[in-house]
């Protein structure tokens, strides 16, 4: 009896066992089955991907390689004082429109004092726009060969020796005076004061005559007109529009003479403009 209940137990035993193996075996196929899908899955990617990948390296290819690309046309706009052949432009004809840099092209285009702005444009297949904003020369620095030339911003673009008809500048501090370079801090500061009484001026039609602007002291620029013979002592900055209709009417009324006009007073204290005549000679 007992053996015959110990078979039982063991046969009991063995289905259990055989029925978790094939229970296994199913769960284990269906495992390995969603892992080929997932692995088809992602070697059809990675060939998509490779292929996509392959197909942009040789456009690139052809695109940095291919005649049709290289560069056969520059047009260049904006420059007035500048000369192509300062700007090298020939250097770039030939080469691919697709490998030249327009942040090199306005870097080196940069490095004459006289161009501000760059702007370039790629027209494809072979063509470059460029379009150049100049500075102005809006006064000079008198040096021992001739002048130097400066924007309103105070930037040194040229020396020459030819006087082109511009304000001097007198009694700036600036020490490091050559083409490229600007003035030092202190002198932009009072040349911002200077491009005002230089507007004010505008308006009483006297620009075309200064000969020079003294900034040594920003409380006190003076205005030379060689033409008239007169210094104006204008003052600072302050109440420019109310000097100068005291300077238009001092011109006025003392022309043929040589002296000084003081305007440098302040007018709300009781200041007022006066002329003092210079003995001729």
């Amino acid at each position: 009896m007992k053996n015959k209940k110990k078979k039982v137990i063991e046969k009991n035993n063995n289905n259990k066992k055989v029925a978790e193996r094939k229970s296994a075996t199913k769960n284990k196929k269906l495992y390995t089955k969603e892992e080929i899908i997932r692995k088809r899955r992602k070697v059809k990617n990675i060939v998509r991907a490779t292929v996509i990948l392959l197909i942009i390296i040789g456009i690139g290819i052809f695109l940095c390689n291919s005649d049709i690309f290289r560069i056969q046309k520059i047009n260049i706009t904006g420059n007035e004082q500048v000369m192509l052949e300062e700007l090298k432009v020939d250097d770039k004809i030939g080469n691919n429109i697709f490998l030249m840099s327009k942040r090199k092209i306005e870097k080196d285009f940069k490095k004459n004092p006289y161009i501000k702005t760059v702007t370039t444009k790629k027209i494809l297949p072979n063509k470059l726009e460029i379009k150049i904003e100049e500075r102005q020369k809006s006064f000079m620095i008198q040096v021992e060969n001739g002048f130097l030339y400066l924007d309103n911003q105070g930037y040194i673009l040229e020396e020459s020796s030819i006087n082109i008809a511009r304000p001097i500048i007198l009694g700036y501090s600036s020490q490091e005076l050559l083409p490229g370079k600007r003035l030092n801090e202190k002198d932009l500061e009072k040349l911002e004061d200077v491009i005002k009484i230089i507007e004010n001026c505008k308006k009483i039609e006297i620009y075309d005559i200064i000969t020079n602007i003294n900034i040594s002291n920003k409380d006190e620029y003076i205005i030379y007109l060689e033409n008239m013979r007169k210094l104006i002592y204008i003052g600072n900055s302050n109440n420019l529009a109310n000097k100068m209709l005291y300077i238009k009417d001092i011109l006025e009324k003392e022309e043929g003479k040589e002296g000084k006009i003081f305007v440098n007073g302040d007018f709300t204290e009781g200041f007022q403009a006066y002329f003092r005549e210079e003995a001729n000679g």
